[in-house]
């Protein structure tokens, strides 16, 4: 189907060739075929020929031109394309710098449903980066990703909860338990926020065997101020 010039074959026929599956690793190969898929303008071809170009694993580096392959496939709703496209803007590579035009891609992709765009989109209201600071709508952008079961969306909606922000009150209880999911699937700052709010009773009972199983679960992932944290703990300052 691909050699007969189908573009949704021929985008698969380099995803196929590119990760090695079923064929042997050939980036090159892959790299034709994306071409072809993309001059059809399958919309995955182009991100994945602008990825590959910009990523130079194998294949000389084309920043340029693979911002816009990703153009391209972010106006056709790629939400991969749109995220990248934000991180190349973010940093000015083969587009002009521009936070705003950032955010603008990663609320289509957050729209889209794409966690990490979710995620980014939040950080941005928080920051007031390329938009301005807004907390109760990245309560509402970490809410929707942490629900999808993200641990750094649900880190960082905790840690906003627990210390409030402009216009937003502290609700250390809620915060909690977006706190215990992220650290229960390894979210080391997480489990430290958390083994602080069981070692103050901030929101939850003051629990010190709680917050010692935190701060040791939080330093057996190599966090350097857990430690301290345990010391103090067993020192009852």
């Amino acid at each position: 189907m691909a050699q007969q010039g189908n573009a949704l074959a021929q985008t698969r026929m380099g995803q196929l060739l590119e990760s090695g599956f079923g064929v042997p690793r050939d980036l090159g190969r892959a790299l034709g075929w994306y071409e072809l898929s993309a001059a059809q303008k399958d919309p995955l071809g182009l991100y994945n020929l602008g990825r590959l170009l910009i990523e130079g694993k194998g294949i000389p580096k084309d920043t340029d031109r693979g911002a816009r392959l990703l153009s391209a496939a972010a106006e056709l709703n790629v939400a991969a394309a749109q995220v990248q496209l934000a991180a190349l803007l973010e940093l000015g590579q083969g587009v002009p710098a521009s936070q705003e035009m950032a955010v603008f891609w990663l609320r289509k992709a957050a729209e889209l449903g794409d966690v990490n765009a979710q995620t980014r989109l939040a950080a941005k209201y928080v920051q007031g980066q390329g938009v301005a600071a807004d907390p109760a709508e990245a309560v509402k952008w970490y809410e929707i990703a942490s629900e999808a079961g993200d641990r750094e969306a649900q880190a960082s909606l905790g840690q906003l909860l627990l210390n409030g922000a402009q216009g937003l009150p502290r609700d250390p209880a809620r915060a909690g338990s977006w706190l215990a999911l992220a650290a229960g699937q390894g979210q080391v700052s997480a489990m430290m926020a958390l083994g602080r709010m069981f070692e103050t009773g901030d929101g939850v009972a003051r629990d010190a065997a709680n917050a010692g199983y935190w701060y040791s679960r939080a330093a057996v992932a190599g966090a350097s101020d857990a430690r301290p944290a345990l010391e103090r703990l067993r020192a009852g300052k």
